[in-house]
């Protein structure tokens, strides 16, 4: 897209389609939203039929080394400087607080210069300011985000 002088690509890409993509191709970008795929727990009041399509072993054993596997990946192509924000619409705790753990022992976090990157400048108390978990409500559906900053690297 162009606007008044901006210049912004956007890519969309499937799991599939990121284990074929690589930074070598020249695609580093500001911003990576990873939109993990998920349990989708955090729209059970939405799809009350979500419950019964969500099995305990695809949950807890298949989709956090999926999602490990993709967050680790699309690190890859945050510039220097730049945004990684992993996003769930899952309210369990397998899916986004221990993926998270992970990606942050990892060394892709590591050596990518990842830091967490606060929501609140105040510092508000919480012990992980870079977390933010939604719960459902009647405004909106539940969701978890977790953001970092890679580091200006010379």
């Amino acid at each position: 897209c162009k606007q008044d002088n901006l210049r912004c690509t956007l890519k969309t890409l499937s799991p599939i389609e990121l284990k074929e993509f690589s930074a070598s191709d020249n695609y580093m970008f500001d911003v990576v939203l990873v939109d993990a795929p998920c349990s989708s727990s955090g729209v059970l009041r939405r799809r009350p039929s979500q419950r019964w399509l969500m099995s305990k072993e695809e949950t807890l054993q298949y989709l956090p080394d999926l999602q490990l596997d993709i967050i680790q990946k699309a690190a890859s192509f945050v510039k220097n400087n730049g945004t990684l924000v992993y996003a769930t619409c899952s309210l369990l705790e397998e899916e986004n607080e221990e993926v998270i753990r992970s990606f942050e022992k990892s060394q892709v976090y590591i050596d990518g210069g990842f830091v967490p990157w606060p929501f609140s400048a105040e510092g508000d108390g919480f012990s992980r300011p870079h977390e933010i978990t939604l719960l459902p409500s009647e405004w909106n559906d539940g969701f978890f985000f977790a953001r970092y900053r890679k580091a200006l690297i010379m």
